[in-house]
């Protein structure tokens, strides 16, 4: 944000495409500890994909919790692309994307945090 904050002050606005990026590199800044692959934002669709081959402890403890977090959106649904799980939530708008993403890194750390407790017992 403090970039985003340098570059509008000493260029001014930002060309709609500069915007695109900045929002981009948040979107996956944020996604970071999701263990997600991919996050794509186009036509008002979040596609998410998790690539096969994640631990197990992931599946059984985190995973539920992504399920039931994305099965409250409307119209969110899950499919398989080869051995990757995707993940496809529509938006109302584009801008819409980064909260989302928030919110569903927010479950997932907790459910890591949640799992850590359990595993160390």
């Amino acid at each position: 944000e403090d970039i985003a904050s340098e570059l509008r002050d000493r260029y001014g606005a930002l060309p709609h495409e500069a915007e695109n990026l900045l929002t981009a590199v948040r979107i996956r800044l944020t996604a970071l500890p999701s263990g997600f692959d991919r996050i794509l934002v186009h036509n008002n669709i979040l596609t998410i994909e998790i690539a096969a081959g994640i631990p197990e402890q992931y599946l059984s403890d985190v995973f539920p919790r992504i399920v039931e977090h994305v099965s409250r959106r409307e119209n969110a649904r899950f499919k398989q692309h080869q051995k990757r799980v995707v993940i496809e939530i529509p938006l109302e708008h584009r801008d819409e994307a980064l909260g989302v993403i928030q919110s569903l890194c927010l479950e997932i750390l907790d459910a890591l945090a949640t799992s850590s407790k359990k595993h160390a017992a």
